[in-house]
């Protein structure tokens, strides 16, 4: 499905919204070695190198707010509810916290690639609404600064969650949900009220 650009929006300047954690930085030497290193890299990286690269440099990626209608017998009064991932105990950043459907860009991809992978993953053959992209943000959370592009759709057909994934009110996500994804689940509940094209075709 093609993104969607929101009409009426500026989504060319990122909203800057820092959490960031100070880090002990790398002498001059240990930075050349680390460079010369760095040109050999190819992807994919492990996991502690993926983090190192996070921390040190500006990522950019993709986060995709899945939105759907209540269910007849929820126990809240929230117009939508939320999809949010719980990530593993052994992630050494993000360990047991929830967050939103999300993917760091691998390599040259586009960012259409990047939202095309990420609903193969969680909503393959599901049916939703257009993609709209919302705006940019420019987090410093603890992985490292991230340059995310936030985008938002509504499931319209039936989905069953995969395990480690949850419904929640869009107004009151877990507490142990990641700082800057929080902030996106509020950013989305703003630009609900000046937008009624997520219950458009």
């Amino acid at each position: 499905m093609q993104i969607q650009p929101a009409p009426d929006d500026n989504t060319d300047n990122p909203a800057e919204v820092p959490i960031k954690t100070e880090v002990k930085p790398a002498s001059p030497e240990e930075q050349r070695v680390a460079a010369d290193i760095v040109r050999r890299l190819k992807w994919p990286v492990v996991q502690e190198l993926f983090e190192a690269l996070c921390s040190a440099t500006t990522t950019t990626g993709c986060e995709l707010v899945v939105l759907r209608d209540p269910p007849a017998d929820a126990n809240h009064a929230c117009r939508y509810e939320v999809l949010f991932i719980l990530r593993a105990d052994i992630d050494p950043c993000y360990g047991n916290m929830y967050d939103s459907p999300g993917s760091i860009r691998r390599g040259q991809e586009s960012d259409q690639a990047i939202i095309d992978r990420i609903l193969s993953i969680e909503l393959d053959g599901v049916e939703t609404t257009a993609i709209y992209h919302v705006l940019y943000n420019l987090f410093q959370p603890k992985r490292g600064q991230e340059l995310t592009k936030l985008h938002v759709t509504l499931v319209r057909g039936e989905y069953k969650p995969k395990p480690g994934r949850e419904w929640f009110p869009l107004d009151r996500p877990p507490i142990n949900t990641l700082d800057h994804h929080q902030v996106m689940a509020r950013q989305i509940l703003e630009w609900l009220v000046d937008h009624d094209l997520i219950n458009g075709d």
